[in-house]
């Protein structure tokens, strides 16, 4: 159940999307609630939401609107745990690898709550090297759209699923 002043959040965050945006924001947000993620605004520049379960404690989406005219939105995930990840999802990966230089690599610090092993996103490159990103920040999707909805269910259900064997 949806508390109100969540309720008013995901409205201001479900209106302030352009008009192209809205329908797709609706359905990750329901996504997100319908996995147990709660919305808390995010004190930086702009509206951000991180939508993090007071069950688990791990935040597995940050939902950010642009100051542009179009009012675009921004989404990353926290999918890690994944096994096999739809190319788009391992593309932003690389992508969030690439755009910081090789910033956070994984280093075991244990933030993103996994043990040795299960740790961080894998990217492998065509010269053979094997990145691992830590697990503990959310990576941005570009261009996500209505047909990378069945995508982002499951992905976002088994990393959600992770959390949840971690409480065991």
């Amino acid at each position: 159940m949806v508390k109100h002043d969540q309720a008013e959040l995901i409205n201001e965050l479900v209106s302030a999307a352009g008009s192209e945006g809205r329908e797709l924001c609706r359905h990750v947000v329901d996504l997100l609630l319908g996995l147990g993620y709660s919305p808390q605004k995010q004190r930086v520049r702009g509206l951000s939401l991180a939508f993090k379960s007071n069950r688990t404690k791990q935040t597995i989406a940050k939902i950010a609107i642009t100051d542009s005219a179009d009012r675009a939105v921004l989404y990353s995930f926290k999918y890690y745990a994944c096994k096999s990840l739809p190319e788009k999802f391992s593309d932003a990966v690389r992508e969030a690898i690439e755009s910081t230089n090789g910033q956070y690599r994984c280093c075991g610090c244990g933030a993103c709550g996994a043990k040795e092993g299960e740790r961080g996103y894998r990217s492998a490159y065509p010269e053979g090297e094997d990145f691992l990103r830590c697990g503990a920040y959310v990576v941005r999707i570009p261009e996500l759209g209505m047909g990378d909805l069945d995508d982002l269910r499951r992905v976002l259900s088994e990393q959600h699923g992770y959390f949840m064997s971690r409480l065991a």
